[in-house]
């Protein structure tokens, strides 16, 4: 009995112990964003799509709005929203969305969904690049596809030079029984891009496989533009659903780099100084919800970067993002509904620039 009373204090203390332990480490995962490397985590749009920062400029996004995608701007706090293509009687077809800027800030190139085709925007299909300005009044056609079930494009991006436009553009429809091909067959295209007195053109079209026939999704190029970073399921013997990643192809060598090999990667983007990359992925969430993670260009030092998705909670996916043009903050389109493509933007300011 002796020996039991002595023990009491010592194991309530434990008790105690253990219980602020427990607390502090549920306190710590509820913090929205990495203690490292993220200030703060702020809501800007409720409603609100795929996203791009001009750097030193506004952001661009798609919203839904009746069941219908349109391309808007607004400046880093979510204030001035304005909506860019719903007067333009110019652009023909349907859904407008995933804007990109050109750097000099005049122009952007949008997807456009053909007439009388119906798919969400991030799958690209029936879809068409154009270049619209940015203020919405001028557009133009920069690729004219066959309206099939075996075409479309999916997120454009410019070099930071402005002179190369990346894309994915579907070559084989998905075939949903195939393993691998479930969302089809895509391969990335680099081109030249100018504008000049008969308007934007698109001249010296690359197409590259660089693993093979696979879905490939363009996420851009690197600051330098020497390389190209893109997602695949190529390697992953998977269904792309199940397992996708991220890699470095570079442009003059055709060596291919893979920088991720846990869970669900997709949506990433360089930093404007080159050294480090965003991304979305599914690792270490058990609902396989998606967060922002962090990580150099060679696939080394990644870190997670926020905590949108917490257990027992609704299951959510940060998807695509955009660096400030000081690589001082990160502007997210957080996906609520992967069916109805609706979501929130959040606006992560970081510690430090990249």
């Amino acid at each position: 009995m002796f020996a039991s009373i002595v023990r009491k204090p010592h194991d309530r203390g434990n008790k105690v112990r253990s219980f602020v332990t427990s607390f502090i480490a549920f306190c710590l995962a509820a913090l929205p964003a990495s203690a490292n490397y993220v200030d703060n985590v702020g809501q800007i749009a409720k409603n609100g799509g795929r996203v791009d920062w001009l750097s030193g400029g506004p952001i661009a996004f798609d919203r839904s709005v009746n069941d219908q995608f349109e391309i808007y701007t607004m400046q880093p706090d979510g204030k001035n929203i304005q909506c860019i293509t719903c007067s333009n009687d110019k652009i023909k077809g349907g859904d407008r969305s995933n804007p990109a800027w050109h750097p000099n800030g005049k122009y952007l190139v949008i997807q456009v969904e053909k007439p009388g085709r119906k798919s969400p925007p991030g799958f690209g299909h029936g879809n068409d690049l154009w270049l619209i300005s940015f203020d919405g009044k001028n557009a133009s056609p920069l690729t004219n596809l066959p309206d099939t079930p075996d075409t479309g494009v999916l997120h454009p991006h410019f070099s930071a030079d402005g002179k190369r436009l990346a894309w994915s553009q579907m070559r084989q429809k998905p075939h949903v029984l195939d393993k691998s091909k479930e969302y089809g067959l895509w391969s990335l295209c680099v081109a030249d891009f100018a504008i000049d007195d008969n308007g934007p053109t698109l001249t010296n079209i690359r197409t590259l496989e660089p693993m093979g026939p696979a879905f490939y999704e363009s996420h851009g190029f690197n600051a330098d533009g020497s390389k190209l970073i893109f997602s695949s399921n190529a390697k992953s013997g998977k269904p792309l659903f199940m397992d996708n990643d991220i890699y470095s192809l570079d442009i003059a060598s055709g060596a291919v780099a893979r920088l991720t090999t846990e869970g669900y990667n997709e949506h990433a983007e360089c930093s404007p100084d080159g050294k480090k990359i965003i991304w979305m992925s599914t690792n270490e969430n058990v609902n396989k919800g998606t967060d922002l993670w962090i990580m150099n260009p060679d696939g080394t030092e990644k870190e997670r970067l926020t905590n949108f998705n917490q257990p027992g909670k609704k299951k959510l996916v940060a998807a695509d993002s955009s660096w400030s043009g000081d690589g001082g903050s990160i502007v997210c389109y957080v996906q609520d509904n992967l069916l109805k493509q609706t979501g929130t933007i959040y606006l992560i300011k970081l510690k430090q620039h990249f």
